[in-house]
């Protein structure tokens, strides 16, 4: 193994110890696996995919000479999830970042709470209060969306019966307005946890070229993949410019509970990482949304 990379940018007390992210495999969480290893982190990949998660393992300890090791994790699939704890525990991470996600998926109400929330709500939140137990003090990134705080997404949930919120969740609107509301009620969740006390910080990484736009996820028409890729491609950020605000909300000292990060400039599709203020109705209901998550049962 080559010798460890010297850090450019992120602080040597955060380098002291291995970094876990999910998602590593993805657009955003695979450039930010990649940022990471330049800057000498060891790292834990946790990931769906585990040949493709080794695999890139293996290709950044060659190319940056770092400790990287692949880990199951699918949040389709929570039995994979406890592995995961112990691993993080076990290695003595002081870095999480939540990457991990979906969006635009075919209507799934097997569980009886469809598919989205689970996977960008329910689920993470889960994880999150299990690691903060099994490693307290952890600091932790959410990746979230611009679109968890758009307006109609404030007046989406304002209709929530928080005595019955499946329903309601279920019925809220198109795959889009479904990943908008997962991604706003999992930072209120983790808003609520943040007053406990926990180091939690959210990030978005603006308007970016992901992995969304790959065929394979069948995500958007045929035709869609034939005639926005390339526009988009020349138009918005790659994910190696987009996992920059995700970096920095784990390394930079901000007020984490007014403010988040993410890129600026026009349509915050290329700007640099700057802050910008939380707005303060995702405060609403926060111990109803992670009272949810928590409690919430497959039928």
């Amino acid at each position: 193994m080559q010798e460890r990379a010297s850090s450019t940018h992120i602080p040597n007390a955060i380098l002291e110890r291995p970094i876990a992210l999910n998602g590593a495999t993805g657009g955003i969480g695979g450039a930010l696996a990649e940022r990471l290893a330049k800057e000498g982190a060891e790292l834990l990949l946790l990931v769906r995919d585990l040949a493709k998660g080794e695999a890139l393992a293996r290709k950044l300890e060659e190319e940056h000479g770092v400790r990287a090791k692949a880990i199951p994790f699918d949040l389709d699939r929570p039995e994979t999830l406890p592995s995961s704890l112990e691993e993080i525990q076990t290695s003595g991470c002081g870095l999480f970042f939540h990457v991990a996600g979906i969006y635009h998926q075919e209507p799934d109400l097997s569980s009886g709470l469809e598919r989205t929330y689970l996977v960008n709500y329910v689920q993470p939140v889960c994880f999150i209060e299990a690691l903060l137990e099994k490693v307290p003090g952890i600091r932790i990134v959410a990746v979230s969306s611009l679109t968890a705080v758009l307006g109609k997404v404030r007046k989406a949930r304002e209709s929530i019966d928080w005595e019955n919120p499946s329903k309601t969740l279920n019925h809220a609107g198109g795959r889009t307005m479904s990943y908008a509301l997962s991604k706003s009620l999992m930072m209120s969740a983790l808003m609520a946890m943040q007053e406990e006390g926990a180091d939690i910080r959210f990030a978005h990484p603006g308007v970016s070229c992901t992995n969304l736009f790959d065929p394979k996820n069948k995500a958007y028409p045929s035709w869609f993949y034939k005639v926005a890729p390339p526009i988009m491609r020349k138009i918005f950020m790659s994910p190696s410019k987009a996992c920059l605000s995700v970096l920095e909300a784990g390394i930079r000292d901000f007020d984490a509970k007014e403010r988040w990060i993410g890129p600026r400039g026009l349509f915050h599709a290329w700007g640099k990482p700057g802050e910008a203020r939380l707005p303060r109705w995702l405060e609403e209901h926060s111990r109803d949304t992670l009272s949810f998550a928590l409690c919430w049962e497959p039928r």
